[in-house]
């Protein structure tokens, strides 16, 4: 079902990916992100009060491409006119401690889909 956003579609769509996101991240003490250099290993917290948020963006260092070209999504092709890579960081619970959290850097994929291309 398609739904419209009232209010503001850029921390909607936000919360929705980091929502969608299938990794688990732990909670790192509060201003783990704006450590320099931002720590490896971390002691996770489990007071969402002394926490820091779960992921973090490196808007920065993002890449863009024009004209992509196609991507196969769902079983189809679909032409992609820009992609963007965003990387984001958070960190995951060691298998060996859960009390200790892994610095993990990722990268959010996105392809704006179109461009006149039907």
């Amino acid at each position: 079902m398609l739904t419209t956003t009232l209010g503001f579609p850029a921390a909607d769509l936000g919360t929705y990916i980091f929502t969608a996101n299938p990794y688990q991240a732990g909670l790192p003490p509060k201003h783990t992100w704006s450590k320099t250099p931002i720590p490896g290993v971390v002691t996770l917290v489990s007071d969402p009060a002394k926490a820091d948020a779960s992921f973090a963006l490196c808007p920065a260092e993002a890449e863009m491409q024009e004209g992509p070209g196609r991507w196969n999504f769902k079983y189809g092709e679909h032409y992609v006119q820009r992609a963007l890579r965003i990387p984001y960081m958070y960190y995951r619970k060691s298998e060996v401690d859960a009390t200790q959290g892994m610095l993990v850097r990722d990268y959010f994929l996105i392809g704006f889909e179109g461009g006149g291309a039907y």
